[in-house]
């Protein structure tokens, strides 16, 4: 019969790769404040470089009015940047975007309306068919290609910024991060407020693209459009990322271009946001299930360890339970260490743009060990996977060719009417 001793060993050791692996994580969200002395194993390096306006067309794909639209269209307009347009899509004419960008087209001829053909291809997302749709009706002219989401509000240099690295021949694609700072400190914001300092480590590891703000080269996008990248997908970014870095071209990460996102979210909302990122990264990044497995392993751990240390208090016996608390203190030691870094980077790449501190509040210990328990359910969910909504659409998954199929068109009008969860910063408007 196995001894508690034993297993107090054997967790020790695990916990032991895990703090390795989080040590490599924090060293990305080090890299990526600045910090120096301390640089990822295989990162990009930073590029400062002053742009060559090339004319650039930016694409926001909009479903449903976020909150932040407003704002969104607002700083699209007043960017440093000297040549470039907006392509607005909406998938219907009754979305309730549509006054706020027909107002800001009419102020601003640089911004210019889209909508869908009807009905959608059933075969791939309905963000993927509206960049695929304005993506043919560019000039040829266009030789670099933005893209930015709704709840994205740019600073004036964000453009010249993400595409500046574009000027140097061995770039091919930029990207900036997004990091959530909650108005509010529920349980669901903080959690995924933590979950996401994880997220942009492992986006500096993998080099990924954050879809709500990345560039690239039009004709480079334009040759992988021609290769049908996007022939089937759910998502744009992440199978865009995985193809440059198998080519030996990984994106550039931009620092200065990090996005802060101050929405709030029910756990509900949080588990579902989760589950949705790492669907995306189990079925179009090489190194998906790697990064998956990962999360449910070290989910597992956080939750172990502090069940585990708390039982032998009680329980004994005293070697095993000593055993138990340095691996406990060893792994959340490492845990506060990473998201000690996080926290501090929204301030320390847009010092002059007031973006605060994150919440400091009692909920953050309990939303650490929340945090775990909805990431190991996220995790697990992603794995099995045979469906998603995403923005009141439901997608099968398959295992055969086409990989997804769209179970029934819905216009977001129909969808809030239906659905109030969706309304204003509500658990699923993201």
């Amino acid at each position: 019969m196995v001894s508690v001793q034993f297993l107090a060993l054997l967790l020790l050791a695990v916990n032991i790769a895990a703090v390795v692996q989080l040590w490599r994580l924090r060293n990305g969200l080090v890299w990526l404040g600045g910090s120096r002395g301390h640089e990822p194993e295989s990162g990009p390096e930073k590029h400062m470089d002053v742009p060559l306006d090339q004319e650039t067309a930016v694409i926001l794909c909009v479903r449903g009015a976020d909150p932040s639209l407003p704002d969104c269209l607002a700083g699209l307009t007043m960017q440093t940047h000297s040549q470039y347009t907006v392509h607005a899509v909406a998938d219907h004419a009754s979305d309730p975007a549509l006054p706020w960008l027909s107002r800001s087209a009419a102020l601003d001829q640089r911004i210019q309306l889209h909508q869908l053909a009807s009905p959608p291809v059933a075969h791939r997302g309905l963000k993927v068919s509206a960049i695929l749709q304005v993506l043919r009706e560019l000039p040829s002219t266009v030789k670099h290609v933005a893209f930015i989401d709704s709840d994205v509000i740019p600073h004036s240099s964000w453009l010249c910024e993400l595409t500046a690295p574009l000027s140097q021949d061995a770039v091919v694609a930029t990207t900036g991060t997004r990091w959530f700072m909650p108005a509010r400190d529920n349980f669901g914001s903080l959690v995924r407020q933590e979950w996401n300092y994880y997220a942009n480590a492992i986006i500096v590891q993998h080099q990924m693209l954050w879809g709500g703000s990345f560039a690239t080269r039009a004709d480079e996008l334009r040759q992988a459009v021609q290769r049908e990248l996007w022939a089937d997908t759910l998502c744009e970014d992440t199978c865009l990322a995985d193809l440059l870095r198998r080519q030996g071209r990984p994106a550039v990460i931009v620092p200065m271009t990090a996005m802060i996102n101050r929405e709030t979210c029910s756990l509900r909302g949080a588990c579902d946001f989760i589950t949705r990122q790492l669907v995306f990264t189990r079925m179009y990044l090489s190194a998906g299930l790697e990064i998956v497995l990962f999360g449910v392993t070290f989910s597992l751990l956080c939750l172990v360890s502090t069940v585990a240390v708390a039982v032998l208090a009680v329980t004994g016996p005293v070697d095993a339970w000593l055993v138990t608390l340095v691996a406990y203190l060893l792994l959340h030691g490492s845990v506060l260490a990473l998201e000690q870094v996080g926290s501090q980077i929204p301030g320390i790449l847009q010092p002059h743009r007031n973006c605060g501190r994150p919440p400091r509040s009692w909920k953050l210990l309990p939303a650490q060990f929340v945090c775990a328990g909805v990431s190991l359910v996220a995790s697990l969910r992603a794995l099995l996977a045979t469906s998603l909504t995403w923005r009141g659409i439901q997608y099968r998954i398959q295992r055969r060719h086409p990989r997804i199929q769209m179970v029934q068109y819905r216009p977001f009008a129909e969808v809030l009417a239906s659905d109030r969860s969706f309304r204003g910063t509500g658990g699923r408007s993201i």
